[in-house]
């Protein structure tokens, strides 16, 4: 298992070559659709995107609920990884994703996202759990289910 520190370098080194690695797959495309068939979506989420890297997921969900007619709501996103957050950043602000809040954080310490980053309607993830180790994968999820709303997803 790669330390934090590893992963950092990695993505900070290649967040480039991830988000044309993801885009030639259409991954983003298969997210959007999933997205777009979902029962969860409704106008005015309030979503929580957990290791969030370039984007991929907040813009799909993005897009996804736009096509459908909702309104999007907030989006708090956090990566490992300055460079990923620094991209998807761009990324927003080409798409006109607005009420978007991006931070640094490590999903082994929640503790460290602002107070206010929690009652959250929908926590979405990708391709990030793998790096969390094997014995505290319990831990990380049962974190991120502590900032879920009573009826949250």
């Amino acid at each position: 298992m790669p330390s934090t520190s590893d992963v950092v370098q990695f993505f900070t080194a290649q967040h480039g070559v991830y988000d044309r690695f993801i885009n030639w797959v259409r991954y983003p495309q298969g997210l959007r659709s999933f997205f777009e068939q979902s029962p969860l979506l409704r106008s005015d989420l309030r979503v929580l995107d957990a290791g969030c890297g370039t984007g991929a997921v907040t813009v799909a969900l993005y897009e996804a609920l736009v096509r459908r007619g909702f309104a999007p709501g907030t989006i708090d996103a956090f990566d490992l990884t300055p460079a990923m957050l620094q991209h998807f950043r761009e990324q927003a602000a080409r798409r006109g994703i607005e009420r978007l809040v991006t931070m640094q954080a490590n999903v082994l310490q929640l503790d460290e996202l602002p107070a206010g980053w929690v009652d959250y309607d929908l926590i979405v993830t990708a391709s990030m759990l793998e790096y969390v180790p094997r014995e505290r994968l319990a831990e990380a999820l049962a974190a991120l289910r502590g900032r879920l709303a009573d009826q949250g997803d």
